[in-house]
């Protein structure tokens, strides 16, 4: 199953910006849909060096209880200012 992290997109002179609340993961592309795909990526990049250095499932703990906590991710629809962003479950090996 997904873990939602919530993320914020905001323009800013001419640049789509993306930012992880719970994360140190921040982009920026020129269009929205490209700052997704980087956002994606710099997510990916993220959990495989986790993965490495042994602080994926505590993190992915933690993601889990703020989603829990927030309690208003399912009312987020996508493309607004902030957005549940779904980690794909295989992303990373220690989603389970």
């Amino acid at each position: 199953q997904p873990i939602p992290i919530l993320v914020r997109f905001w323009p800013e002179d001419d640049i789509w910006n993306a930012s992880a609340l719970d994360l140190g993961v921040a982009v920026c592309g020129d269009t929205f849909e490209e700052v997704r795909k980087n956002f994606e990526e710099a997510l990916y990049s993220h959990f495989s060096l986790l993965v490495k250095m042994g602080r994926c499932e505590a993190t992915v703990e933690r993601l889990r209880i703020a989603a829990l906590e927030r309690d208003f991710y399912d009312r987020i629809k996508p493309r607004e200012a902030f957005e549940k962003f779904p980690i794909p479950t295989e992303m990373a090996p220690c989603f389970g």
